[in-house]
């Protein structure tokens, strides 16, 4: 997890505001070294723009926040050029009627006929997301694809990559890996991977906090919810949302959706607020945001960990409220995300035993996946588990069974498994041996399909 020291944030945070409005003058001439001519795109100057708007309105609300950033000045990424044309992907945030109808049906055909194209063992590789050092032999870090990468992206064509901040070293090595790895995964299977990162913004920021990068830290969204200003946490994801698709990012887990309550806990800086009335919409709004920058939004962790004592990273962490006492609370965030249209889901490693009967977490739990967060709230897209290397999830199960335990409960992607090859092939097996059928392994691929092709565009 990305910190940085609070007198550092400020003194960035003061630069960019001084150098915003230069900024914003030169992007029209100038573009930084790797990035495609023809000067600043249309939603370039509306990532500026946003986040500039971000900045008037926290200094109205007396707190410090960072200014326009310079993404502005040139677009990284194959995904520039349709950025620029101003398409927005998300079939959720689509116009209603007769043509979003047409698109959703076009879109599920194709997913189709991508499917009947993949052999099993590739469909179980797509419900996998795996960190960098996964994808190479030695598992060192993820810098570049070379043909080792691709060896072992041809053997198990994964679904996706969670690029850590070791993974970007500056703007043109991470704007090349993500073309390269699009690249690979467009030849093996015909579709986009999930490049994914945690660009939550303060705390948890992998580019805005790095010091390589141009882009500024828009800083922690407590302060945006403790504001009450929802169109500057609009703003803000739609800012964040542009310049990780330049850089040719199309993954962003966020939006928190925990509430912070009681105030002061593990997840003080990143959740909006300690009540639903404060946190919900303003989860509504980032979702809006993310989709309009066509960024793929991942609302997180249900069914909310904010009341928790304890971080799932270290240890295992346990809720004692019912399911009546969650709906009226922790629930409310995630339909608010379900309303605007977010795309996934990700599932934290929180204990409800009053709810489940037992320590099992979440992740784990087909009450609280199935039954609940499809059935009782209704979500229809991807549900992703968080990183199954935490602490809370290891302790539960080993990587093989943690990843089939969690699609047996309704998840569609395991996350980071330490040993994605041991997890990978716990789930062939569970399906060769009758424990999983492959119709649900389709159900699941189908909805990661759909998803990646209503993105892409």
């Amino acid at each position: 997890m990305a910190r940085a020291g609070k007198k550092g944030r400020l003194l960035k945070r003061a630069i960019w505001a001084a150098a915003a409005c230069l900024l914003l003058a030169m992007c029209a001439c100038s573009a930084p070294a790797g990035a495609p001519s023809g000067g600043a795109s249309s939603s370039q100057a509306a990532s500026a723009t946003a986040e500039a708007v971000v900045q008037d309105r926290m200094e109205a609300s007396s707190e410090t926040q960072g200014a326009a950033p310079s993404s502005a000045d040139g677009a990284y990424g194959a995904d520039a050029d349709a950025s620029a044309a101003g398409t927005s992907a998300s079939s959720a945030l689509a116009p209603s009627g007769e043509g979003s109808s047409a698109s959703a049906h076009a879109g599920a055909t194709e997913a189709a006929k991508l499917l009947s194209s993949l052999t099993l063992e590739q469909k179980i590789a797509q419900m996998f997301i795996v960190s960098g050092e996964s994808l190479c032999s030695d598992a060192s870090t993820l810098t570049y694809v070379d043909d080792d990468v691709r060896s072992n992206l041809a053997a198990t064509p994964v679904g996706g990559v969670c690029m850590l901040e070791s993974s970007l070293v500056d703007p043109d090595q991470a704007a090349t890996l993500a073309k390269d790895l699009q690249a690979a995964s467009r030849e093996l299977v015909g579709v986009d991977m999930l490049l994914c990162v945690d660009e939550e913004g303060g705390t948890v920021s992998r580019i805005g906090a790095n010091p390589a990068f141009p882009e500024s830290d828009l800083g922690d969204m407590r302060v945006i919810g403790d504001a009450g200003d929802v169109q500057a946490a609009r703003d803000a994801a739609h800012a964040i949302g542009t310049y990780l698709r330049q850089y040719g990012f199309n993954v962003d887990f966020a939006p928190v959706a925990d509430i912070d309550d009681p105030p002061g806990g593990t997840m003080y800086e990143r959740s909006f607020g300690s009540s639903a009335d404060a946190v919900s919409p303003m989860v509504a709004a980032q979702v809006e945001g993310f989709g309009s920058a066509r960024t793929m939004s991942c609302a997180k962790h249900y069914p909310g960990i904010g009341s928790a004592a304890g971080d799932s990273h270290e240890q295992s962490i346990e809720t004692g409220k019912t399911l009546d006492e969650l709906s009226e609370s922790d629930l409310r965030p995630f339909q608010a995300a379900i309303d605007a249209g977010v795309p996934m889901i990700m599932v934290g490693h929180i204990s409800c035993p009053n709810i489940t009967g037992d320590a099992i977490p979440a992740t784990f739990s087909p009450t609280l996946i199935t039954d609940v967060l499809r059935g009782q709230l209704g979500f229809q897209g991807v549900v992703v588990t968080d990183s199954l290397a935490m602490d809370a999830a290891q302790q539960a199960f080993g990587d093989a069974e943690a990843s089939v335990r969690a699609i047996e409960a309704g998840a569609d992607i395991a996350l980071m498994p330490i040993d994605f090859q041991a997890a990978y092939l716990g789930v062939l097996q569970a399906v060769e041996s009758g424990r999983i059928s492959e119709q649900r392994i389709d159900e699941s691929v189908t909805r990661i399909l759909e998803m990646k092709l209503a993105y892409a565009g």
